[in-house]
């Protein structure tokens, strides 16, 4: 293993830690982040229906899922930092359980065991600085998992065996809070998503004006993706939504323009 005050030092100079708070808990733990693996997957998902003579199938969008993986290599270098380590691990396995209302053998299940994450920009909320409680990303974990590493050595502590090292292993599912996805080529999420607060999705240098303030038409969206079906099909509908003629008259899909003072 690496020098243990040099990582350490190096974790808190610029606070690389992998912060860890259960909203349904209360516990929030934090491990130096020393990361061996780092996975963030981005995965639309499509309902795929094929139909007779079409080479291509119909392809209905879902949703974008984002998935993180994070190992981690958790070392001691002392008796009490291995302590510390398995105190933090015990929290933070004991927090994948979900809260319960009641007392005794009435017990039902109240809340999930929800969490939030953050790490430096790279897991964050909308690119937000500062404590996990306010820039941590929502997520659902899917698996936490503690691999002791024997080739490092054990403290025996009395009855109880403490690894110099393990890793630990975080899956997860990230909980969009922020709505999150394009309207007229303009992004409707935060400027920083998801890394970092100095990316401007937008990007002030492409001449594209900020855009006006709109209001969603459900209705509107709904006869518009239709219609975009059907030309992908046969053509478009002679004017019907998603023809020259219909955004001429009505504007653009799925969002209608608020007035000036209103």
């Amino acid at each position: 293993m690496a020098d243990g005050g040099a990582k350490q030092a190096y974790a808190n100079r610029g606070d690389y830690y992998v912060h860890i708070a259960g909203l349904h808990s209360g516990i929030s733990v934090s491990f130096p982040a020393i990361i061996t693996s780092f996975k963030d997957n981005y995965t639309p998902k499509w309902n795929s229906e094929n139909v007779y003579g079409r080479n291509d199938p119909i392809m209905t969008f879902q949703a974008t899922e984002r998935k993180i993986q994070i190992t981690l290599e958790v070392p001691a270098y002392t008796v009490a930092e291995a302590q510390e380590n398995f105190k933090k691990l015990s929290q933070l396995a004991a927090s994948q359980y979900p809260g319960y209302s009641g007392y005794g053998n009435a017990t039902t299940i109240a809340t999930a065991p929800l969490h939030k994450i953050k790490f430096a920009n790279w897991v964050t909320s909308g690119g937000k600085t500062g404590a996990v409680a306010e820039a941590g990303l929502v997520v659902a974990l899917e698996g936490v998992a503690f691999q002791p590493i024997f080739e490092a050595g054990v403290i025996e502590n009395g009855p109880k065996l403490l690894p110099k090292q393990f890793n630990l292993d975080l899956a997860m599912t990230v909980l969009h809070t922020d709505q999150v996805g394009w309207n007229l080529g303009y992004w409707m999420g935060k400027d920083q998503y998801p890394y970092t607060e100095d990316v401007d999705i937008r990007n002030e240098q492409s001449g594209v004006p900020d855009p006006q303030v709109l209001e969603f038409d459900p209705a509107y969206e709904e006869a518009y993706q239709q219609s975009l079906q059907d030309y992908l099909l046969s053509g478009p509908t002679s004017g019907g939504p998603g023809t020259a003629e219909y955004d001429e008259l009505y504007g653009p899909p799925g969002m209608s323009l608020i007035g000036e003072g209103e």
